[in-house]
């Protein structure tokens, strides 16, 4: 994606091509970002790093200093610079260049990798979930068979708290080493939470394997929108209050009261 335009109801997007100028697929949305000047970050699969900025779509891959295509997290630093989580390493955005990293020692990238807001690298190995952060690596083990799980969803809130979403176990939330778990027995339409997002209230937004938006306040959860057939594969809680959902197969959906934006590839995603 180099451009957008905008018609009447919708913007439209131009689709992605590669060094010889043909389409190519971006893949799934995989991490959704918001930095200190406001642009839109797009982490995908193997398709690279999107920002929208000024108007226009730009997308960064690994010809412009990028480890890999494969974007895992993003973490505002809150200085107009951007971390960022790849499948092969880290890189930092800053004065329109990255600069990559290599692997922190004791850190395996992999899908589960994950920036919190904190600024903690989060990984799940054998042993159980690591955390790294300033030279410094912490690990909270995995009882039994819970580490051979898929862990789907995962999220750092602004209390330091990790939300996992674990099948079948459902919600997860790790605070100070201690685990708490959430089911379909404290009100979530199902167990298999794909993606997890804060909002500026505080309360987590989910998106379900069956593309369902979850809103969890207070021990409460409530089913708030059912968006696509598709997963949610990442979630963003924005500034002005929208909340972006990007799907597996149904691209993009931006929810701002009281109406719903839908963006696909027939849009140019």
């Amino acid at each position: 994606m180099t451009g957008c335009r905008r018609t009447p109801s919708f913007p439209y997007y131009k689709p992605m091509t590669d060094i010889y100028g043909s389409p190519r697929w971006m893949g799934w949305f995989l991490s959704l970002c918001e930095d200190a000047a406001g642009d839109l970050w797009i982490g995908t699969e193997y398709g690279g790093l999107t920002r929208y900025h000024a108007g226009k779509f730009k997308t960064y891959d690994q010809r412009d200093g990028l480890p890999s295509n494969y974007i895992r997290g993003l973490f505002n630093d809150g200085a107009n610079g951007l971390l960022v989580a790849t499948s092969s390493g880290l890189a930092y955005w800053r004065d329109n260049h990255f600069i990559s990293y290599p692997e922190p020692a004791g850190i395996r990238f992999s899908q589960f990798s994950y920036l919190g807001l904190s600024g903690t690298l989060w990984d799940r190995d054998s042993i159980g979930i690591r955390g790294y952060k300033n030279g410094e690596l912490s690990t909270w083990p995995l009882a039994g068979e819970a580490w051979q799980k898929k862990l789907i969803g995962r999220y750092e809130d602004h209390q330091g708290n990790l939300w996992i979403g674990m099948p079948p176990a459902g919600l997860q939330r790790w605070q100070a080493g201690k685990l708490t778990n959430y089911t379909t027995l404290d009100g979530l339409s199902q167990e298999l939470i794909c993606s997890i997002t804060e909002d500026q209230q505080g309360a987590l937004w989910l998106g379900t394997m069956k593309g369902e938006l979850l809103r969890f306040e207070s021990g409460k959860v409530t089913l708030f929108l059912r968006l696509s057939d598709s997963p949610i594969t990442t979630l963003l809680a924005d500034r002005e209050g929208s909340i972006w959902a990007g799907t597996e197969r149904n691209g993009l959906y931006r929810w701002r009261r009281p109406s719903v934006r839908f963006y696909n590839r027939q849009d140019g995603l």
